[in-house]
């Protein structure tokens, strides 16, 4: 199996370089300044091609622009990056030695966007009946937003609630990810052969 400095490419521990892609990546800032000094700490983040960039790059070039924007974020020659756009999700940070805490999920959303980052949308829910009635409704809205999304992230607002549940198979029980169903279509067999 293929290795960098000794962990096995492909299963979780090392990804692949995209730095050289990164720096042209929409809403990605190359240096950040904080009110304290430079940014010391890490930003999680999706990149995606937004339907706009996709219809620019061209469309017939994949099925979707969740396809294309992957192909596009690997490739060797960085060719097309600029057209990938940044959400950041998830942030950690070092401030005078030690390590921010964070107490909610919308704290970190503040902060990031403090810092220069646009994040994934997001609604504060009161309760399960509220986010479950804004997964519906984002169901039924998905295909208004600038991008392609295949489910809604379900977090547990409160930082030390969230971590206190653990986790199971490399996730956290905090967070969720409430996927779409499967969109099908009906065909008509018109003949075939054995």
């Amino acid at each position: 199996k293929p290795t960098r400095n000794g962990l096995r490419l492909g299963y979780g521990q090392v990804g692949e370089d995209i730095t050289a892609n990164a720096v042209k990546f929409k809403g990605l800032p190359a240096f950040i300044e904080t009110t304290t000094g430079p940014f010391s700490g890490a930003v999680r983040f999706e990149v995606v091609l937004t339907i706009a960039d996709w219809e620019k790059v061209d469309p017939s070039m994949a099925k979707n622009p969740r396809n294309l924007g992957s192909g596009i974020m690997g490739r060797k020659t960085g060719q097309q990056s600029e057209y990938l756009s940044v959400f950041a999700f998830g942030i950690s940070e070092i401030q005078e030695e030690s390590e921010v805490v964070f107490r909610t999920e919308v704290e970190k959303s503040e902060r990031m966007q403090e810092i220069g980052y646009e994040v994934m949308p997001y609604r504060l829910c009161s309760n399960a009946e509220a986010a479950s009635e804004y997964y519906e409704y984002i169901t039924e809205t998905r295909f208004n937003l600038p991008f392609w999304i295949d489910g809604v992230v379900m977090k547990v607002n409160d930082v030390s609630h969230q971590e206190s549940l653990g986790i199971t198979n490399h996730r956290p029980k905090g967070q969720i990810a409430w996927k779409f169903e499967a969109e099908g279509a009906e065909t008509t067999l018109n003949s075939y052969s054995i």
